[in-house]
């Protein structure tokens, strides 16, 4: 889930800057603040209406019970994206945040 939020928050960038980009050129910043927060206020109540509190919530598991951490731990597929965001935790925190 953190890297599909990672690789979301990316795409979003790559994806709507240049339309807000083009917003504030034609109308002013003005008009993009109340569109980013018309946005915002949408995405707000989609994500109350559809978003849960906990996966017992909806009847499964917790999220790393000790069964299926057992179970993800024995997988190489898990290793390997551990090991990638550690590499990548480290360095933009470790390297460049500092």
């Amino acid at each position: 889930m953190v890297g599909f939020l990672s690789a979301a928050n990316a795409t979003g960038q790559l994806i709507f800057l240049p339309f807000m980009s083009r917003i504030i050129a034609q109308s002013g910043w003005r008009a993009m603040s109340l569109a980013v927060g018309c946005v915002t206020a949408v995405t707000a109540v989609v994500a109350w209406i559809v978003m849960r509190d906990s996966p017992a919530s909806i009847g499964l598991r917790p999220y790393g019970a000790p069964a299926a951490l057992r179970f993800a731990s024995g997988k190489p597929e898990f290793w390997l994206l551990a090991g990638t965001f550690f590499v990548c935790g480290a360095s933009t925190n470790g390297l460049i945040g500092t």
